[in-house]
This record gives C-alpha cells, sequence and structure tokens, in this order.
C-alpha cells in the first residue's frame, strides 16, 4: 500500500489496484522486501510500442495511428460490456476492466506483428530477425541500464 500513499486515505481506491492486477500478473520479482510486478498487457504494449516505434523511422507513421485508435476502440467497448455486465457478460467490475485491457493489448500486438511481417516492405523484419538476440546489444543494455535500476 505504500505506493498509494499519495492518494491520501482512499483505502477503497487501494483495494480496487488488486482484482486488476490478478488478471494482469504473470510474474512477480522479490525486490527489497516489495514485489515487482510485471504484468501481461505491459509486455504486449512494450513489443507494439517498440515495432511502432520502428516504422515511424521509415516515415510510416500512419499505422501506429490505425492501431492505437481500433485498440481505444476494443478497449472502451469491452469495458462497457465486462464492469457492467451488458450483451449477457457477467458484470466483473474492476477485473471486467484489466481484462479488457488485456484483450485490446493482445489484438494491439497481433496487428502491428502480422503488418510488419506481411505487409509491411520497408522494414524486411522476418520471423527469425525478431527473436534474434545481439550479444553486444544485450551487454550494453544492461551495462547501462543496472545503475539505474539498482
Amino acid at each position: 500500500m505504500y505506493k498509494f500513499r499519495i492518494h491520501g486515505p482512499q483505502f477503497d481506491f487501494v483495494y480496487m489496484d488488486t482484482p486488476y492486477r490478478s488478471v494482469c500478473i504473470i510474474l512477480s520479482i522479490p525486490y527489497k522486501n516489495r514485489f515487482a510486478s510485471v504484468e501481461f498487457s505491459f509486455v504486449f504494449f512494450c513489443i507494439t510500442q517498440s515495432l511502432i516505434a520502428s516504422m515511424r523511422s521509415v516515415e510510416n507513421a500512419k499505422i501506429g495511428l490505425v492501431v492505437s485508435s481500433v485498440s481505444l476502440i476494443i478497449n472502451v467497448t469491452l469495458n462497457y460490456v465486462l464492469i457492467f455486465g451488458k450483451l449477457g457478460a457477467p458484470a466483473m467490475g474492476v477485473k471486467g476492466a484489466a481484462l479488457a485491457t488485456l484483450v485490446s493489448r493482445i489484438c494491439e500486438c497481433a496487428v502491428v506483428i502480422v503488418y510488419v511481417l506481411l505487409i509491411d516492405k520497408k522494414l524486411k523484419f522476418t520471423p527469425k530477425e525478431l527473436l534474434k538476440l545481439d550479444k553486444q546489444l544485450l551487454y550494453d543494455f544492461v551495462r547501462y541500464g543496472a545503475p539505474i535500476i539498482a
């Protein structure tokens, strides 16, 4: 609850975070007597934003706008359906909001990956290149990123 002190004594707000994260948590890492949470939706968001930034660098920014707009529409629609239990879905409240976010991020990521692999002609990515690990880049990332994390 330490992270919510800036919001004041709004304990209902604090307890709403737990069901939201219970849907999204993929990994909990112990760190200084606390747990750092990495969420499913964040992983998909990072992949999407990396690919969109790559496409912007080759002057193809329109796909980023389209994908983000579609993701927003999916998220808002699913929020309405899952939070309030409309169209025959059960009313899930905060868990529904988490699930809607997760689904919209997965759709967003899938669309960008399909576009980059099958449609885009400027980047010319292949699945092998997307999964390739550059040891020098990883070394530099750890070398310069570790002091920031510590």
